[in-house]
């Protein structure tokens, strides 16, 4: 069983829990490959039996590995669409962040999760992307996202009109602080707290969702991902901001950004309880009413 682990960072309160993780893997047998800016950050604090081999962000192929196991939060499982790309490799959550809907197994579950590798004892769970094109390399070569594409103000004050078409027709122009595309996982993120619906993970739509719209009538809109999405914020004001995933650029004055559903997707390992609809209510303490 080959392993390969990414990590954004390494806190005191951590190393506990990623020290126990190593040492599992190690007493299952695993081959581990770790990315090189984490191993970086493990050196001295994390001991290992055997020298582990390192990869490079970006560079991880289709075959080099069995898993990617992610630590951290859903941040950190945003950072590995970047990493395992179009190979398939499928992904794992330890979590070690806050909420955790994409990051899900817990300290007391690691055991249990390894051994369930091993066996086999697992699902995958395709997730959508969206691809973006704006006709210059804005994003690289990793012109796609797992959550959502955010268009926001730069630095005016002011609210700006985003004009948005499907298909070649024309929505609407949101005069509004910005606009958020979201796949259904992104439907738990950022379109969520700008008053989005949660959608399913398995369904195949794009949720549109204005932040702090001027107009209280425009409501979120949700579109198969079959279609087409068209964005342009108005040229007079100037440059604006685009972000994928947490990865954010600069977008010139009138250029448009092309919104579709990505080709490969998204290998998310999940486990037979980890259902969507009890995920939610556990994560957002739907279960907390008293009625229940």
């Amino acid at each position: 069983m080959r392993i390969a682990i990414y990590g954004r960072n390494i806190e005191s309160s951590g190393i506990g829990q990623i020290t126990a993780l190593v040492k599992l893997l190690e007493q299952s047998g695993a081959s581990l490959l770790i990315e090189e800016q984490y191993a970086t950050l493990l050196q001295g604090h994390v001991p290992f039996a055997t020298a582990p081999a390192v990869f490079r962000s970006g560079q991880l192929k289709r075959g080099e590995a069995d898993f990617l196991l992610s630590i951290g939060g859903d941040g950190t499982i945003l950072d590995t669409v970047t990493i395992v790309r179009d190979s398939g490799i499928p992904v794992l959550g330890i979590n070690t962040g806050r909420l955790g809907f994409l990051s899900s197994v817990a300290r007391d579950d690691m055991a249990e999760a390894i051994l369930r590798l091993r066996q086999k004892r697992f699902l995958i769970n395709e997730r959508t992307l969206l691809h973006v094109d704006a006709g210059k390399p804005y994003f690289g070569d990793t012109s796609y996202a797992l959550n959502e594409l955010m268009v926001h103000r730069k630095e005016s004050p002011s609210l700006i009109a985003i004009q948005v078409w499907v298909d070649q027709v024309f929505v609407n122009a949101y005069w509004a602080d910005g606009l958020v595309i979201a796949t259904p996982t992104g439907s738990t993120g950022y379109s969520l707290s700008c008053g989005g619906p949660i959608v399913d993970p398995q369904a195949g739509t794009f949720i549109i969702t204005p932040i702090a719209t001027h107009n209280l009538t425009v409501r979120p809109l949700v579109i198969p991902d079959t279609k087409h999405v068209k964005v342009k914020v108005d040229a007079r004001y100037g440059h604006y901001t685009a972000g994928m995933d947490a990865r954010y650029v600069q977008i010139d004055p009138g250029d448009e950004l092309l919104v579709s559903r990505e080709l490969f997707r998204f290998n998310l390992i999940q486990f037979e309880q980890e259902e969507f609809f009890p995920t939610i209510r556990e994560k957002l303490k739907w279960g907390l009413d008293t009625r229940n």
